[in-house]
């Protein structure tokens, strides 16, 4: 009885396993010769035989040959009616799951087709730490652009003299100094001559 109930469950949980097994148990009830004669044991009774059980003690659930016929008689209808409830309970529970599963799928917080979400690049959208064509990034030199440090061609560094540029200390062509004498200006103490 277990089974039965398990089976009958089974569409509503899964919707194609039960079409397929009602449809399965449908083809069998097709394929089975039910007009034969009845079998008792895996033997095949005759008119007058009966079917006895071994594990019947007090000889209730022997059957004749015609009551063996009717309950085979009667047991296609059987078949047939479960695997069509199968079949039809299948058929039916299956489009009502798929559109629940879209409507749990739709309410659920979440990302949407088209709609970029934190942490979701999207093209043409650069990221942070992820550097773009013309776009320098720190640390980086880029091309005329000079860094802390890096001398670059035509701009003085500190500590480096360059040509016309006096530093402090250093005497240049043309310009006195204290205590320095020059050819237009005596030294202190002597005396110009002409």
């Amino acid at each position: 009885m277990g089974l039965l109930i398990r089976l009958l469950i089974l569409p509503f949980r899964y919707p194609i396993a039960g079409i397929v097994i009602g449809l399965a148990i449908i083809g069998g009830v097709l394929a089975t010769d039910w007009d034969s004669a009845p079998t008792c044991g895996g033997d095949t009774m005759a008119q007058g035989d009966i079917c006895h059980r071994l594990t019947d003690t007090d000889n209730s659930l022997d059957k004749t040959y015609d009551e063996a016929k009717a309950d085979k008689s009667q047991a296609p209808y059987i078949w047939a009616g479960l695997g069509g409830v199968l079949v039809l309970s299948g058929a039916v529970s299956w489009p009502i799951r798929r559109r629940r599963a879209a409507a749990r799928a739709a309410a659920a917080p979440g990302p949407t087709a088209g709609t970029p979400t934190a942490g979701t690049p999207t093209a043409g959208t650069p990221t942070a730490g992820t550097p773009t064509a013309g776009t320098p990034t720190a640390g980086t030199p880029t091309a005329g652009t000079p860094t802390a440090g890096t001398p670059t061609a035509g701009t003085p560094t500190a500590g480096t003299p360059t040509a016309g540029t006096p530093t402090a200390g250093t005497p240049t062509a043309g310009t006195p100094t204290a205590g320095t004498p020059t050819a237009e200006t005596p030294a202190t103490g002597a005396t110009a001559t002409s």
